[in-house]
């Protein structure tokens, strides 16, 4: 049993992940394990992989290019080497760089196993702010700015909150195949996370897991479409019905990003990122300005070497240009089309279907696409790249791994 746990490599995976998410409680420990974590699992790529995709091995060259292109006019506090070396690490430990069987059914069963704990770090946070077990820093935080970070080192909650819903979506739409108690337990989970979410105050991970589950619906029932309504009007009833409940946990959206106004999206904490990105983007759109760097960079950056782009999209756009952004969109778009064909897909299809809408949608407001050390870089390409792997045929539909608890032991889905 012990050596079982020690050797489940996809478990170590999001365990260290969760300590990540939970820094504010356990402290550094899981930032600590994340470069060692990383390195052991390209290791194990390395020993394990059975062939190359070489529009991986592209878009890292486009990207060396791009610093090397530019390398007189990058300063050093960018520490651009390490970051890019990390950055190529990652690519050797959770993308299809380096693929087989093996690492393919690893790596989605790691997504799976940070999906369910990252429902219960979300869970845990929801408990704490409830119960007022929150510091005064984090409360101020949320009383002037309509905030709550949570347990989170890097205000991720938000995108946390999305993808926990988007996994208890996609068992809920497999129901059937769940375990009573487990559908219960799903239930409740999704009430606390969904009021999570909204305390987080994202409005991109809101609006991201919103379409990422009407989509996994659609995938599931477009050839029964009774059903699909029959489910739309439901999920329309008991939002009606929320809408008061959550009412409470809306302050930081209504108030602070909207500023009391609905009926268009403000966008005024991004405008100025956006616009320099495409100015940037202007000035160098073959190759852009290169990697990991901008053309603004404020005291933090002098400081610390990362920067805040606004948006991955455009920040891949600003910083490698149409070059190093080519081969992101062959691999999204082909991944996307792939999906949207499937006549009757399963657990994983369906889950990952919602993943890289999530995945493909959030990057427009986020800026995390070449952060080595984030979790939803690694996330982002862990994903696409396992989408990527599915409908290159690296293994068969019979291997895929399943849901992982509470599933009846009497069939697969």
């Amino acid at each position: 049993m012990v050596k079982k746990i020690l050797t489940n490599y996809a478990l170590w995976f999001a365990i260290v992940f969760a300590l990540m998410d939970l820094s504010k409680i356990v402290g550094n420990i899981g930032y600590v394990l994340y470069y060692p974590m990383v390195i052991f699992m390209s290791i194990l790529s390395i020993a394990k992989f059975q062939r190359i995709n070489i529009i991986y091995v592209i878009y890292l060259y486009i990207c060396l290019f791009s610093i090397l292109y530019n390398l007189n006019k990058i300063p050093a506090y960018y520490n651009i080497s390490f970051r890019f070396c990390a950055f190529i690490l990652l690519f050797v430990a959770f993308t299809p760089i380096l693929n087989s069987k093996y690492l393919t059914i690893l790596r989605i069963k790691s997504i799976q196993y940070f999906c369910l704990l990252t429902i219960g770090v979300v869970a845990v946070n929801f408990i704490l702010f409830k119960s007022g077990n929150i510091s005064s820093e984090e409360f101020l935080i949320y009383e002037n700015a309509g905030i709550y970070t949570g347990s989170t080192a890097n205000n991720e909650m938000g995108a946390l909150g999305g993808i926990s819903l988007i996994y208890m979506s996609a068992v809920l739409c497999f129901r059937s195949e769940i375990q009573k108690k487990g559908l219960v337990l799903i239930l409740i989970l999704l009430f606390s996370n969904l009021a999570m979410t909204f305390l987080a105050s994202s409005r991109s991970a809101i609006l991201c897991a919103v379409t990422a589950i009407l989509g996994m619906l659609f995938l599931k029932y477009k050839n029964k479409l009774r059903a699909l309504f029959g489910i739309t009007f439901i999920i329309l009833f008991i939002t009606s019905i929320a809408i008061p409940i959550f009412n409470d946990y809306t302050k930081g959206i209504i108030e602070f990003k909207q500023k009391g106004d609905l009926s268009s999206f403000n966008t005024v904490s991004r405008d100025v990122l956006w616009k320099t990105r495409l100015e940037e983007f202007k000035s160098s759109p073959l190759i852009g300005i290169g990697w990991g760097t901008v053309s603004n960079p404020g005291e933090y950056t002098k400081k610390t070497g990362v920067v805040e782009t606004g948006s991955g999209w455009l920040s891949s756009l600003s910083q490698t240009g149409l070059l190093g952004t080519l081969p992101i969109l062959i691999i999204v778009v082909g991944n996307l089309l792939f999906l949207m064909k499937l006549k009757d897909p399963n657990f994983i299809q369906t889950l990952f279907w919602g993943l890289s809408i999530f995945f493909v949608l959030h990057p427009m407001a986020e800026g995390y696409l070449t952060t080595a050390g984030a979790i939803l870089c690694v996330l982002f390409w862990c994903i696409h790249g396992i989408v990527y792997s599915m409908r290159n045929s690296t293994f068969l539909l019979e291997d895929m791994p399943s849901i992982i608890l509470f599933r009846k032991k009497s069939r697969n889905i």
